[in-house]
């Protein structure tokens, strides 16, 4: 028998207000979409949008 590592669980990343805020607007540009379209699709409204990419900054 040969000694195998233990497994473990994969460490997810660190999530702050800058980095949910910072991927939210890069992919919100990156799909072309407005803060107002986002919102809409996520029903909630496009000032809440613009507060997740202003939170933390």
């Amino acid at each position: 028998m040969t000694d195998s590592p233990e497994p473990h669980e994969p460490q997810a990343p660190q999530l702050n207000a800058a980095t949910l805020g910072a991927f939210v607007a890069r992919v919100r540009a990156e799909r072309g979409l407005t803060q107002r379209q986002l919102g809409e699709r996520l029903y909630v409204s496009d000032k809440t949008v613009s507060k997740w990419g202003t939170e933390g900054v």
